[in-house]
């Protein structure tokens, strides 16, 4: 790894080998983008995001979509839980298909035809399900969208827990060009670094129980996943914010003596098609671990 001098604060050892040891092309993807830093239009690039699309898991989640744009049931994008409309689109963007996917694009029409009421809230889901919806709608290339951008604006009024200021965090970020959203990410960014004490930072979670809130997952599906906070945060470029330390403390004590993490909760039994399992050594952990590094030594220099 070429910044690994850089990086041995946080790093027990050169993991690049052994993330780029796999089949699987999201992981490449996002090791090229977000830790190699190539541009999007790079030909490596968009040749590994070609193969993410026809990559098997995204063409299991596509195989079980309707034809007109939804997973499941039709009127309820969030149920059953990790399975239906919401999730899987989620999911795909977290792969990293094409942002111009067709079958992607079907899903977020179906979505603004069908299920965006006329006071800009999406029927049937919360403030959390609603910010990762958002997240999806603005890695599809929605964030100019006037339905889409009205849908953000409104959901400012829904940022009432600490759990829906992490997910709606996560779903903003495509929108920050909007002035009103960007002072409310700016405002809920605050508050949830002050909500420390009830998230239990610094080590408090108990991670004997890989079901414990705070545990790293994949998908990402936990608004109190603290993997999921730090991506949040370092995305707003707030990762190296004091009050942040005692999660990468535990991230860093985390790895093992390869610098590799494991997967401590999966959605597996839940998901369209099985990830990682839990308890075991994760290419998606460890991507995700590095991609917080990354940016919080290209914060600290």
């Amino acid at each position: 790894m070429a910044d690994l001098e850089r990086w041995k604060k946080f790093l027990r050892y050169d993991p690049t080998r052994w993330l780029l040891e796999t089949n699987d092309p999201s992981i490449l993807l996002w090791y090229q983008l977000d830790i190699a830093h190539r541009p999007e239009d790079a030909a490596g690039v968009m040749d590994t995001r070609e193969r993410v699309l026809y990559s098997e898991p995204v063409q299991t989640i596509f195989a079980k979509q309707n034809e007109i744009g939804f997973w499941g049931d039709a009127e309820n994008l969030a149920q059953p839980y990790y399975n239906a409309t919401l999730w899987n689109l989620a999911l795909l963007a977290e792969l990293g298909i094409p942002r111009t996917s067709r079958r992607a694009r079907n899903a977020c029409e179906f979505i603004l035809r069908n299920v965006l009421n006329d006071d800009g809230t999406f029927a049937e889901l919360n403030a959390v399900e609603s910010g990762y919806l958002l997240r999806a709608f603005g890695y599809f290339k929605y964030a100019q969208d006037a339905r889409v951008l009205r849908a953000a604006r409104v959901l400012r009024e829904r940022a009432d827990s600490y759990e829906a200021r992490t997910a709606l965090l996560w779903g903003w970020r495509a929108f920050c060009e909007d002035a009103e959203i960007a002072e409310a990410a700016e405002e809920n960014i605050e508050r949830v670094l002050e909500e420390k004490d009830l998230r239990g930072f610094g080590g408090k979670v108990d991670r004997t129980n890989l079901k414990g809130l705070g545990v790293y997952t994949f998908p990402q599906f936990n608004p109190r996943d603290e993997l999921f906070l730090l991506r949040v945060l370092s995305e707003y470029d707030r990762v190296d914010d004091a009050r942040v330390a005692p999660l990468i403390e535990t991230l860093v004590t985390l790895q093992n003596e390869r610098a590799q993490w494991k997967l401590e909760r999966d959605w597996n039994d839940a998901l369209v098609t099985p990830f990682e399992r839990a308890g075991e050594t994760s290419r998606w952990i460890t991507l995700n671990a590095v991609r917080v590094i990354v940016k919080l030594v290209n914060r600290q220099t």
